[in-house]
């Protein structure tokens, strides 16, 4: 599987800018997640893998980045419910 390949299959239910960083990631089309998601692929992507090993490894990628944002998501709503606890 080619790595623009598997850029179009996260383009299609990501809308924005995937392809386009995938391209060329020096350029600034303001969707920093988009960004984020491309550098990952390429990062992770091996030519020399199989289909499914190369979709595995960027399902990976793509749990243990949503992983850690929902750990900053966790720590802010956390966070939030003190400062609500302290002005109450």
């Amino acid at each position: 599987m080619t790595f623009e390949k598997i850029i179009e299959i996260a383009d299609k239910v990501y809308p924005g800018f995937i392809g386009l960083y995938a391209a060329d990631n020096d350029s600034d089309y303001g969707d920093t997640l988009a960004l984020f998601i491309a550098r990952e692929l390429k990062d992770t992507y091996d030519p020399d893998a199989s289909d499914y090993a190369q979709l595995e490894e960027a399902a990976r990628a793509m749990r243990s980045a949503a992983r850690e944002l929902s750990y900053v998501l966790d720590a802010f709503e956390t966070g939030w419910d003190h400062l609500k606890k302290e002005t109450n």
